[in-house]
């Protein structure tokens, strides 16, 4: 009798903890794909910002030693589109960070990078 009870416990609690990441509560979640790739690569940005009335600006940049493209995009506060789509194409051999990063009115709110690879 005690192990399923414990099992419901834990479950619960499992459950509980993904309902409270899967609400938002991060200002800016971004998603690249594909992470590895033969050049020339289309690398394609998902960005996805939580409604807020200090959001101002979306930048995306793709960065190596040798290669750097960015794509910067104004946003409307809480009235803006949540979701972007970035698309950087013939993307040359190399490792890469795509970083994006979300102003506010008071300076930077969120900064997330991911590392792509293209290889020859």
């Amino acid at each position: 009798m005690q192990k399923p009870a414990t099992t419901a416990v834990v479950l619960c609690a499992c459950l509980a903890g993904a309902a409270a990441r899967l609400d938002g509560g991060q200002a800016l979640t971004v998603r690249v794909t594909p992470t590895m790739a033969r050049q020339p690569a289309s690398v394609k940005v998902l960005a996805l910002i939580e409604a807020d009335d200090r959001n101002r600006s979306l930048e995306v940049t793709v960065r190596s030693s040798d290669y750097f493209r960015s794509s910067q995009i104004q946003v409307d506060g809480h009235d803006t589109q949540r979701v972007w789509e970035i698309e950087f194409r013939d993307v040359p051999q190399g490792n890469y960070e795509v970083t994006g990063i979300l102003t506010g009115t008071e300076g930077r709110r969120a900064a997330v990078t991911r590392v792509v690879v293209v290889m020859p």
